[in-house]
């Protein structure tokens, strides 16, 4: 339950507050401490914390990573970039730092740069759908519906029967003006359960049908 779920959250807060206090030294007590504020949403003292925890060891990415994530989500990417760098030169593979710069770069309007930082991150990755809405949003704001389909569509051929991204493909696919592609791919969506694809899926058919019948109209 809820209540129990912040119960265990109070408790972790008091036994890391006691063992900073212990050992002042140890950047992982600060640090403990503020992933456990995060989660209870006392974010101010939970950046306290994550300074506290920098200071005592430069060296901590997550430290800088959670700062820079704290900082996006009170709408200060320029921050949020300038912090996630400091996590990214000391975790250069870690895909999350990238996924924050990204972010925050599509937010003040630089979504190719946002595309040069997601470059970094493995096939497998980027064939997640969080990440792929991510590049389809950077393709987006570039007016480049095509390039975002064909991500979209590489990584159908790995997970061919996820019904979320058969209808985000189905979407993509709309927007690059490839209705015929957009209709298979929201009816195979549509088999699989996804709701929002099969309803796609109708309106494209009817959509297809209108213009047939129309077509044949005129040409009577």
């Amino acid at each position: 339950t809820l209540a129990s779920q912040l119960g265990r959250l109070d408790r972790a807060e008091e036994h890391f507050a006691t063992a900073q206090a212990t050992d002042t030294a140890d950047a992982r007590f600060p640090l403990y401490l503020a992933q456990v504020q995060v989660r209870q949403g006392r974010i101010p003292e939970a950046r306290k914390n994550l300074l506290l925890a920098t200071r005592l060891d430069e060296t901590l990415a997550v430290a800088w990573g959670t700062l820079a994530e704290l900082s996006f989500r009170g709408n200060e990417p320029n921050v949020a970039i300038q912090l996630v760098a400091r996590a990214r030169q000391l975790e250069p593979r870690v895909a999350a730092w990238r996924v924050i710069e990204a972010r925050a770069k599509n937010r003040i309007g630089k979504p190719a740069e946002a595309l040069v930082a997601l470059g970094g991150i493995s096939e497998a990755e980027r064939r997640q759908l969080p990440i792929l809405r991510l590049i389809g949003q950077c393709y987006g704001m570039m007016g480049k519906p095509a390039e975002a389909m064909h991500e979209f569509e590489a990584a159908l051929v790995h997970d061919p029967d996820n019904s979320d991204l058969l209808f985000e493909t189905a979407l993509w696919c709309e927007r690059a003006g490839e209705p015929g592609k957009a209709l298979g791919y929201a009816r195979r969506a549509g088999d699989l359960g996804n709701e929002a694809g099969a309803k796609m899926a109708e309106r494209l058919a009817d959509t297809n049908a209108t213009k047939e019948n129309s077509a044949g109209t005129d040409s009577d």
